[in-house]
């Protein structure tokens, strides 16, 4: 029985973050550092809060792009 390791997945001992998790935590911290930014109005912390939105996002779709392909392959083999 295979066990759905969609969140983390375990590493040697340790737990490693998969894309996903990786960039939903980016995009939370780019949305924090944006509206400091704004509050602030300080342009720096506003387009790193974006630049990490961004790199976020990216994670994230490689994440679903990676599931997808290990899903399709374990159907394959059924």
């Amino acid at each position: 029985m295979e066990s759905n390791r969609s969140t983390f997945e375990i590493e040697q001992g340790g737990l490693r973050m998969n894309d996903k998790v990786k960039g939903k935590i980016n995009q939370t911290k780019g949305a924090v550092k944006t509206k400091i930014g704004n509050l602030t109005d300080n342009n720096k912390l506003k387009a790193e809060g974006l630049a990490d939105t961004v790199v976020g996002k990216t994670q994230e779709i490689s994440g679903n792009i990676k599931q997808s392909v290990k899903e399709t392959k374990r159907k394959l083999k059924k």
